[in-house]
């Protein structure tokens, strides 16, 4: 089985959006919102409905790939990991049931937190780097 998990990384205020599983042996855990694209699902629609379930939003902007990550946590199981860095003008998470907090972190604060993916904290420093290269453009 192969899947493909895609995660958004919302930066505000220099501060990324996190959040705290609910459920399974993951719970406790923290995590890069989104999940996993459905079988004939296009990837695009299938992020655009992970981030509205897990987050509440709606509208937002896929800005650009940060980095993946593929791997197979055991036999005939693998896992591609995308993580987009994307924008947001909502100012209200809802979190689905997956979840049981959330947190704005600044890239400083990754390293106190334990991540259900061994890569977020790569994947979010990235988003940050790519984030500040895009707020000098502007």
């Amino acid at each position: 089985m192969y899947v493909i998990s895609m995660a958004g990384v919302l930066i505000w205020d220099n501060k990324a959006l996190i959040t705290q599983l609910a459920q399974g042996k993951a719970k406790d855990l923290w995590d890069i919102p989104g999940g996993r694209i459905n079988k004939n699902e296009i990837a695009e629609q299938g992020f655009r409905r992970e981030i509205k379930e897990e987050l509440g939003i709606e509208n937002f902007e896929i800005i650009s790939v940060v980095d993946y990550e593929i791997w197979s946590p055991r036999p005939h199981y693998t896992v591609c990991a995308i993580a987009h860095l994307i924008k947001s003008d909502a100012d209200t998470i809802i979190l689905s049931d997956e979840h049981q907090d959330y947190k704005w972190i600044s890239e400083d604060e990754i390293n106190q937190y334990e991540f259900f993916w061994g890569c977020s904290p790569r994947m979010l420093k990235k988003a940050f780097e790519l984030n500040r290269i895009i707020e000098k453009e502007i």
